[in-house]
């Protein structure tokens, strides 16, 4: 469930593998390794500011199924 941080709305690892492919692992793992901005909130749920991901320029490589750290 998407929460908003500072009058921004922020997406789950889920609602992120929705919007942007790959998978909510994928996504959790980026945000534990800190690949990708991410804030944990006290529910222990990683929470993705989409426009902040959009600058970093991760996508997910449809070929394999996997996401890739590509440059866009």
């Amino acid at each position: 469930m998407a929460r908003v941080f500072n009058g921004v709305l922020h997406l789950t690892s889920a609602e992120m593998a929705k919007q942007k492919g790959g998978t909510q692992a994928m996504w959790s793992h980026y945000a534990r390794t800190g690949k990708v901005p991410a804030v944990k909130w006290v529910d222990e749920i990683w929470y993705f500011n989409p426009e902040e991901v959009d600058k970093v320029g991760l996508k997910s490589n449809k070929y394999v199924g996997q996401a890739v750290n590509e440059r866009v």
